[in-house]
């Protein structure tokens, strides 16, 4: 078992997965069971699996060899210290669906081993500042809005503290909310280049 857990994320963040089963329990690593958020005051620390294997723009983590085989559902999130805290579940990268499947106790397959990537009105977090701030992308070569770009929003050049991110309308907009600073602003979209990162000014 390896490599189960898989994000395209060309960040230089951290990421970690949080897996769930269809009761809606959450693994709990070191115990080794499903159990509600919270039990015995645990937090992200104890069920984030640190996806600490990148190839690329890719990231990986592997499938915990204690977890029965059935269906799950894996949130990954950007992780913004050292280890998983519960102030990084605002930040969602992406998630995705687990069907492992058994022949004489085996590990045959992995029936849907997709990360989404983020899409409009699904797993973003546009910031928790006091500014509203329209973020506007258009084609270079047509200047048309450009839809369905996400859009990452960090306050450091390196790109590594993560404070929102959406994806663009079909008018070509996201809208942050943020407090004022300077962010950088990354954009993706497949078959389009862009300034990365781009520097805005937020008052």
């Amino acid at each position: 078992m390896a490599g189960e857990w898989k994000l395209g994320w060309p960040y230089s963040s951290t990421l970690f997965g949080v897996l769930f089963n269809e009761a809606g329990l959450v693994w709990y690593i070191v115990g080794q069971v499903f159990e509600a958020w919270g039990t015995g005051s645990r937090t992200a620390a104890d069920y984030g699996l640190v996806l600490d294997k990148t190839t690329g723009n890719f990231h990986y983590g592997d499938r915990d060899a204690n977890v029965a085989n059935g269906a799950y559902t894996g949130v990954i999130h950007v992780m913004a210290g050292a280890s998983p805290a519960d102030s990084d579940l605002n930040y969602i990268a992406g998630s995705q669906f687990f069907d492992w499947t058994t022949d004489d106790g085996q590990v045959l397959t992995l029936e849907a081993f997709e990360a989404r990537t983020l899409e409009a009105d699904q797993y973003r977090t546009l910031g928790t500042g006091s500014i509203s701030f329209d973020y506007t992308i258009t084609s270079s070569a047509t200047d048309l809005p450009l839809e369905g770009v996400t859009v990452v929003v960090t306050t450091d050049i390196a790109g590594a503290n993560l404070v929102a991110q959406g994806t663009t309308s079909i008018l070509g907009v996201v809208t942050f909310e943020l407090d004022a600073g300077t962010y950088y602003f990354w954009c993706d979209k497949s078959g389009y280049s862009f300034t990365r990162p781009d520097t805005e000014v937020v008052a």
